[in-house]
């Protein structure tokens, strides 16, 4: 292994998710691989259906530690169209108009809205969740060229860079170094400092083909198919 890029994923909202679906969208403890790609993707200007996205990816290996967890917040949100029908992120049409006649709380349209016609209002309930205050260092590992293209994107972005979702921007700096300091992952999780103000164990996540935890985060094809990756989960304890 030859260098290892180093990024802090911090705001004060960050939002991974897992098992996300229309009316309820869900974060994970830890970044997703699929969104760190997505994240660099940003960073590079590469549109959602670009090839260059499944090369990096496949070529990169990940480690991300909890340096500071955060805790989960679920959010309340309601989202209403006039006239034209909600899509889901399937591209399938989504609407409530069933459940509101079912519990008769339909809202037709005034005198007004119906001479302009703009028809129906269609609301959608939805929860969101997210992480609190949370700060992670993320160690990617791969080919040099992926390497320094994405330190070099990270420094200076094409399009706004985000924690997950649009809603959470980064509250730092996202690219720490590009070093050639540690051989391994594993090595770079151990060893390279702690955010300022947390303290050891640590518990961190890292790529490993023989890991025992499955994560269902690599992109198959955006917003609808998605397939597991192992890892490994490790209590790191510093120095102590």
């Amino acid at each position: 292994m030859s260098r290892i890029l180093i990024l802090r994923l911090e705001g004060v909202l960050q939002s991974w998710g897992l098992r996300s679906r229309w009316n309820g969208r869900d974060s994970g403890l830890f970044p997703s691989k699929s969104g760190l790609v997505g994240l660099l993707a940003c960073a590079m200007g590469l549109r959602r259906d670009d090839r260059k996205i499944a090369s990096l990816q496949n070529a990169l290996q990940l480690a991300v530690r909890a340096d500071k967890p955060g805790k989960l917040l679920w959010d309340y949100q309601t989202i209403t169209r006039f006239g034209a029908r909600l899509n889901a992120s399937t591209g399938s049409q989504r609407t409530m108009e069933g459940t509101i006649k079912l519990y008769h709380h339909q809202m037709m349209m005034d005198e007004e809205s119906r001479a302009s016609g703009i028809g129906i209002r269609d609301t959608i309930i939805s929860q969101r969740q997210y992480l609190q205050d949370a700060s992670f260092t993320a160690f990617i590992s791969g080919p040099d060229d992926l390497l320094e293209a994405s330190a070099k994107a990270l420094q200076a972005p094409k399009w706004q860079i985000y924690l997950g979702r649009k809603s959470c921007p980064p509250c730092t700096p996202v690219f720490l170094e590009l070093t050639d300091q540690y051989q391994t992952l594993l090595e770079a999780a151990s060893g390279y400092p702690l955010r300022q103000g947390s303290t050891y164990p640590v518990l961190c996540e890292i790529d490993s083909p023989q890991g025992k935890t499955l994560r269902q985060d690599l992109v198959i094809k955006s917003g609808t198919d998605y397939a597991y990756r192992r890892l490994d989960m490790i209590s790191l304890k510093g120095d102590a």
